[in-house]
Formats: structure tokens, sequence, C-alpha cells
């Protein structure tokens, strides 16, 4: 029996909205890098080129930049993955078989690895994008391309956030003022909470009183990253599907707050 909602982890009403302003939305993709990104690119299940993937490296702050690249080794393409019927917020279980998902358009666009950091405790991530299979409703090039472009800045996202939730006594700095990582993920998840969900995927991670979930204390990051993440895409792109046609497109129209201090994060530079 799952313990959530698994409308989240289906994209049916994120897909339906952004065919809505498909033609707006899509000119804000990033676009137009002259070199490959520093880290490994294996792309021969992917839609962008090492290019394209670096032009998604430029849409950062260079101070993001150079903590992005820092910790990230390899972006690898994989054929297509549903989230599985049984899966639940805590557990995210993956599947290849479209029959064994919770919808066909329960996909999954990307996501990070961390075993190597794991086996060896040496911080490195890795990215991994999957190819995607659409219903004919949905397959349309341009939607593909919004989907995977937000997939890839979100797990980009992850790789800037993690080393602040696991890593112990990770600072950041703004000239001469340092920040503890933990503490800067703790006043984001205060002036978080006062809101409503950045996204609908984002929606997960709340429970009933729109608070984050935390069944299990080892896991407290889980939800405020994931919430970060796609926060920050939202200010990347200028759009995020949360189900209210303003913020839609307009995503920081109730939390200004929240946009400086995305500004903010983004800017800061590691304490080597």
């Amino acid at each position: 029996m799952t313990t959530s909602k698994l409308s989240e982890f289906d994209m049916r009403e994120t897909m339906t909205g952004y065919l809505y302003n498909i033609h707006d939305i899509f000119r804000k993709l990033p676009s137009g890098a002259r070199r490959k990104p520093i880290f490994a690119v294996e792309t021969d299940s992917m839609l962008f080129s090492s290019w394209e993937i670096q032009s998604h490296v430029l849409a950062f702050p260079p101070n993001s930049r150079q903590r992005i690249n820092r910790q990230l080794k390899k972006i690898t393409g994989k054929q297509p993955a549903w989230f599985h019927r049984d899966s639940t917020w805590e557990n995210p279980i993956e599947t290849n078989d479209i029959l064994d998902a919770i919808s066909p358009t329960a996909i999954i666009p990307s996501k990070t690895d961390n075993d190597n950091w794991i086996k060896t405790g040496i911080p490195e991530t890795n990215i991994v994008v999957y190819r995607l299979i659409l219903p004919r409703n949905f397959d349309h090039y341009r939607l593909r391309r919004i989907i995977l472009s937000q997939a890839l800045l979100h797990e980009m996202a992850h790789v800037l956030s993690y080393p602040s939730a696991y890593i112990a006594d990770y600072q950041l700095m703004q000239g001469s003022k340092s920040f503890k990582g933990k503490e800067l993920l703790i006043n984001f998840a205060k002036m978080a909470e006062k809101h409503p969900p950045i996204s609908h995927y984002a929606s997960l991670y709340r429970d009933v009183n729109g608070k984050f979930k935390v069944d299990d204390p080892k896991k407290i990051w889980t939800p405020i990253c994931e919430e970060l993440a796609e926060t920050i895409v939202a200010y990347l792109l200028g759009f995020s599907y949360c189900g209210d046609r303003e913020r839609n497109i307009d995503p920081f129209a109730d939390r200004p707050e929240i946009e400086e201090w995305i500004k903010m994060f983004l800017n800061l530079k590691e304490v080597k």
C-alpha cells in the first residue's frame, strides 16, 4: 500500500499545462553554447547534444557553474523509464516496463546518481537522462525538449544543493561572509513552507498542512532539496507548472523574497 498520492509522479497534468503555453515557454529554454562541457557526456539515448547540455550549464551564474563543474562527473543517456505503481514519495521505484507504471505519463525524465560518492566518500554526482516515450497526444518535439530541459536543470540544481545537505561543515560564502550549508537549506525551507509548493511535482513532498514531509529524520533533506531544485529551475526558466495559471508563467509572483534568496544562493562561492 502506498503512503502518498501518486498523481505527483504523473506528468499528464504538467504536460497538458505546458501544451497550453508551449510556444512561449519553448523560447525560454537555454541555447547558444559554443563549446562542450568539461564533464563526460554519453548522448546516445538523449535528445540533447553536448553543446546543448553546456547551454544548460551556462544558464547558471558563474559561481554556480564552478560548483557544478567541480561536483558533476558525467551525464549519461538511458532507455525509457517510468515510476512503478508501487512507488511512494519515500521510495520511488523505477521500471522499464510501461505495464508496471503508474500510468503511461508517469515518466522519469532524469535522476542523479551518487553511488560513487556513497562508495568512496568523495563527493561526486552523475546525472542520468532518459529517452522519453510519450502517448500520442503528448508526442510533441517541443514538449520533449521542455521536459528534458527542465529535467537537466533540476538535476544540476541537485548537484548544487547536495553538498550543503550531505557534507559535514560544508560552507559557502558571499564576499567575506560565510554560510553553513545546512543552515542555508533550513532557511530556504522556512520561507518555502509559507507558500504553496513551487510546482506540481514539488507538492509530492508536502503534507496536508503544507509542511515538508519528514517521516524519517535521516531523509530530512530529500523534500527540501526537491523543492529547492524545482525553485531553481523556475528561477532560471521563468515558468513552472503548479496548476495556477498566473504562477505557471510567473512563478515568483507571490514569493519575491524566495526569488531573491535563490539569486543569492546561486551566486555563492564554495569555501575551500
